[in-house]
């Protein structure tokens, strides 16, 4: 919620309260201890305090990680071009055997037909394998 309206929420909740203690004390002749109505309508303001603060907090960490988020596919694409550059061979397989990331080079010395990244390298190049 907007700081006004958390606000706004917060003082209805704690007149609320204290509309009910009043209204215990009148009707029920009891006797009321006001100062837990004040202290429940200080703690309704301190959770509205707490939470403007961190969705504050929450919405400057989301913002930097979309930032970071952008900035490291920026990254991969420049990383992918400068090795689709070179004319040293450059092939990476994972843990799994698959060909990740091959450029022209490196398909040319190992005679790979195939473009695509994700086959495995032992079906391209068995000696590699």
């Amino acid at each position: 919620m907007p700081g006004r309206l958390s606000f706004f929420i917060a003082a209805l909740a704690t007149l609320a309260v204290l509309i009910e203690a009043a209204y215990t004390e009148v009707f029920n002749a009891g006797v009321i201890d006001y100062s837990d109505a004040g202290i429940l309508g200080a703690t309704f303001f301190a959770t509205a305090i707490l939470t403007q603060v961190l969705s504050k907090k929450i919405k400057e960490s989301e913002q930097l990680a979309d930032e970071r988020a952008a900035d490291i596919v920026n990254l991969a694409m420049l990383n992918d071009h400068i090795i689709s550059q070179m004319q040293t061979g450059v092939l990476v397989v994972n843990a799994e055997g698959k060909i990740q990331l091959s450029n022209a080079s490196a398909r040319q010395l190992l005679a790979i037909d195939n473009t695509d990244n994700q086959q495995f390298l032992k079906q391209c190049v068995p000696e590699l394998g």
